[in-house]
Order: structure tokens, then sequence, then C-alpha cells
């Protein structure tokens, strides 16, 4: 129990620590020091709700990936930090926390054999992202502007690596290599499934997504497998979010959704 508060206790200091990798060492010192003067006086709880605030703008960096990992690290830590948070902002980081799907840098050609048999790896991704949970997090993608949406996106998708490799000098394995690929692929097709906003970059040909992916078995010399990737399409349950969006603040969400609306046949 102790173990679990202590790591808990660490989880948004660490965040806050990997925002600002990027500075030099007196910006760092800086921010620390101005972290240190404004928490004066904050209980744990206090702390945490000001860092969770503070990692919103990870959501819009480079740091995205980094960030998940950290706050995956404990769950119950992690949760905590998004209360008191207005849901759109609570909705962004929740789906850092959800959507990990870790690689281990040591996985033999056996261990991904049995990872993507029968498209195992596609129907668990899918399955957790259209979980209720997830499904309710993703209508906060629909808020950010189209450039932005294709970005985040892709960061969601991003490698996440875990452990060593014991088998050869080699920070990864090949097999490893393999599996990130596909993870990537199948990520960012089931992320554009699960928003109707990015739905309409793909209509309008602003978002390329793959039509298969592989898994390489190159150590053992298996046969490759082919693994074939739904093309997202708009349908009925978009229609809500089409209908919203036709009010959108972005003039190319406005224009995109009264186009899918119209080929659909559905009064505007």
């Amino acid at each position: 129990m102790r173990l679990r508060k202590s790591i808990s206790m660490v989880v948004a200091p660490l965040a806050f620590l990997f925002f600002i990798t990027g500075c030099s060492n007196a910006d760092k010192v800086q921010s620390l020091k101005k972290l240190s003067e404004e928490t004066i006086g904050y209980s744990p709880d206090e702390k945490e709700q000001y860092i969770a605030k503070l990692s919103l703008k990870s959501v819009d960096s480079d740091d995205i990936s980094t960030i998940a990992r950290v706050f995956s690290y404990d769950r119950g830590g992690f949760i905590k930090m998004t209360k008191g948070l207005k849901n759109s902002s609570k909705f962004k980081i929740m789906l850092l926390y959800f959507l990990r799907f870790p690689v281990h840098r040591g996985l033999t050609d056996d261990d991904l054999l049995y990872t993507v048999y029968k498209g195992k790896r596609v129907k668990e991704i899918s399955r957790i992202i259209s979980s209720p949970a997830v499904s309710k997090c993703m209508s906060a993608l629909n808020e950010l502007a189209p450039k932005k949406l294709k970005g985040v996106i892709k960061m969601l998708a991003g490698v996440y690596y875990v452990g060593s490799n014991p088998h050869s000098v080699q920070n990864t394995t090949w097999a490893a290599n393999s599996l990130a690929r596909l993870n990537r692929d199948i990520m960012l097709v089931e992320l554009v499934r699960g928003s109707t906003a990015a739905k309409l970059l793909v209509q309008e040909g602003d978002f390329d997504l793959p039509e298969r992916t592989w898994a390489n078995f190159r150590w053992s010399g298996r046969k490759s497998i082919e693994i074939p990737l739904p093309h997202p399409h708009l349908g009925a349950d978009d229609v809500p979010y089409l209908k919203e969006l036709i009010k959108s603040e972005y003039e190319y969400y406005r224009k995109a959704a009264r186009k899918a609306l119209e080929k659909m046949g559905e009064s505007i």
C-alpha cells in the first residue's frame, strides 16, 4: 500500500519534469522553482490537480507518448489527477492513459505470432477503442482543429517500448520492431474510425491511412502475415456528430460535414 502511494506521489512531478526536458538547464531550474513557489501550502491532492492542468499542454507537444507512459505507472494516481478538470480536458488526458499498447523490447518471433494470430491484435485494439470508457473520451477529439487533430492521433498511435532485450546487443528485437509498426498502423486506423472529425479528414483526402499491415518474422524466417485493415467510413452513428460539426468554429469541418450529410441523404 505504501509503495502504491509513493508511486502516485511521484507521478505528477515526474510528468512535469518531462515537459521541460527540451529546455536549457537554466530554464529547467526556473521552471522547477516556479512550480515549487506556486504550490506552496498545497496538499498532495491539490498539487497533483495543479500539475494535471499543466499536463494538458502536452496534448499538443511531442512529449505525449512520454507523458502517457509516466501516467500509466499508477492508475489510481492518474485518475485522481483528472478530478476537477472540465470534461473536454479530462477526456484528452484519459485517452493518454487508456491507449497504451506496450511492446517488450525482447519480444520473440513466437511472441509476435501469438499476438497477431487470427487478427488478435486488431480485435484487441478495436475492442478497447470502442469500449464505453474510451468512446466517451473520443468525443474530445472532435473539438480539435483539423491539423491539430491529425497530429494528436499520430502521437496517440506512437510506439511504446518497455523492458530490455536479453537476446542480443540490439536495443530491440526484430520482432519487437515489427509489432511496434503493426501497433501503430492499427492504432491510426482504429482512432480515425472512432472519431467523426477524423473521418472527415479522410473524406477530404487529408489523412492517408494504411490499408494493410504485416507481422514480419525475420529471425525465424517464417512467412510474413498480412493483416488487412478496415477502411474508416462515415455511417449512421456519425450523423449526430456531423450535425454538431456543421456548427463548428472551423470552416473545414462545417463544409466537410455538410458534404457528408448531403451524400448520405440526411437533412441539414
